[in-house]
């Protein structure tokens, strides 16, 4: 028989109601019944708005399955106790999460004594779904032993643990706002300051967020930026903004970028989490860089195989340098990655020695060899080998 019962308490009761159940598994400990109570824990999170600051916060209760032992000597388990109303009649008090299956008592006769007499208690017993009254000075003898641990069978102190109103200033329940609005809102500060501004600002994105979705403005002005803020974020596509932070942070291993997918998966966000959210937007705005910058690369080759090439401006894109064995005492080869400034198009230097060009460099690639052609990562690239270069200084640039 499923003895269990189901209480929803608020979750600041839990610790008390643990407390209450590990006290009662200690007294039948001290009385030498094996039997323990035993429960599980599931928690259950309703959104509401709090009567008193009118913002969405989370109202949390603990679902506490308590499964209470079953007393039972030689299979015959107490199920009830009768107790006698102010009317006379008689009513059979069931023991939390028995049942007794239609049982009705009729009379307070002892079916051990055969006698009917007032007395402190008298319980219902069942084995084999017979049911049986028996009297309290009478157990010892039905059972053939004392039995212990009767308490149980009225033991019910977690029930006032769930009833009353929700103590909200007990609760500390967090404030919660819709990640979609964290997301447009992070857009719409990210648009109006220019760009995403990291921890190390004193205005940072995330802080700034944060101050318009759970602040109250204290100077006009800061009210008319708040109001700008939500009037562009209305304007923000957020699905769009969901799919572009999807792909940004597709293949990312770190957990920074699980834990955004994470949040940006929940309907609520509350408000010590919101920050962490909203500064998703700076993997979306290095990802629409790198989309700006695929589209700037021009497609086709800068010349045939076996021609050369002069005089090009180029900005170096990338610069990566190996140990090789290469030749009779090896050394550091690179990889050069550079753009026509001009034209557009992507090429590659690769040297078995090492250069004094960094990445962020503009040079004048006065003359070079085609080596070959190829097409990966979404863009053609070419090949160049046997390559003289100057540097062009950043003055140089200025001027022309």
């Amino acid at each position: 028989m499923d003895t269990s019962i189901t209480y929803k308490i608020p979750t600041y009761h839990e610790t008390e109601a643990l407390n209450r159940i590990r006290a009662a598994n200690r007294r039948l400990e001290r009385a030498g019944i094996k039997v323990r109570f035993e429960y599980l824990l599931d928690h259950e999170v309703e959104v509401v708005t709090h009567p008193v600051t009118k913002k969405s916060v989370e109202k949390k209760h603990t679902l506490l399955t308590l499964n209470r032992p079953m007393i039972s000597y030689d299979g015959w388990e107490f199920v009830a106790r009768i107790d006698t109303l102010e009317s006379g009649k008689l009513i059979a008090m069931a023991a939390p999460g028995q049942e007794l299956q239609g049982f009705t008592p009729t009379s307070l006769t002892c079916e051990q004594c055969e006698t009917n007499r007032a007395r402190k208690h008298v319980y219902v017993v069942c084995r084999d779904n017979e049911f049986k009254v028996v009297g309290s000075t009478c157990l010892e003898l039905f059972l053939g032993v004392k039995p212990g641990g009767l308490w149980v069978l009225e033991w019910d102190d977690i029930e006032e643990l769930s009833g009353g109103e929700f103590d909200f200033a007990r609760a500390h329940a967090p404030v919660v706002v819709p990640s979609d609005t964290i997301l447009a809102t992070a857009a719409a500060v990210v648009q109006i300051t220019g760009g995403y501004r990291p921890a190390s600002f004193d205005d940072s994105t995330t802080s700034t967020v944060a101050s318009v979705l759970f602040t109250e403005p204290r100077r006009e002005e800061e009210a008319r930026f708040n109001a700008l803020v939500r009037d562009s974020a209305e304007e923000v596509d957020v699905g769009a903004l969901r799919g572009e932070l999807s792909q940004a942070l597709a293949g990312s291993d770190s957990e920074w970028a699980e834990k955004v997918l994470m949040l940006m998966n929940e309907e609520w966000v509350a408000e010590h989490h919101a920050g962490l959210l909203a500064s998703g937007i700076s993997a979306i705005e290095k990802y629409r860089a790198k989309k700006l910058e695929r589209q700037a690369i021009a497609s086709g080759f800068l010349g045939e195989k076996g021609e050369t090439v002069q005089d090009i401006h180029a900005r170096v894109i990338l610069v990566r340098s190996y140990e090789t064995h290469y030749g009779y005492y090896g050394g550091i080869s690179e990889v050069i990655v550079m753009q026509s400034i001009d034209s557009g198009h992507r090429f590659t230097w690769r040297t078995s020695r090492a250069t004094d060009v960094e990445q962020g460099d503009e040079l004048l690639i006065t003359k070079a060899k085609v080596k070959g052609h190829e097409t990966k990562r979404g863009y053609d690239e070419t090949l160049i080998f046997y390559t003289k270069y100057e540097h062009i200084e950043r003055d140089e640039v200025a001027a022309a």
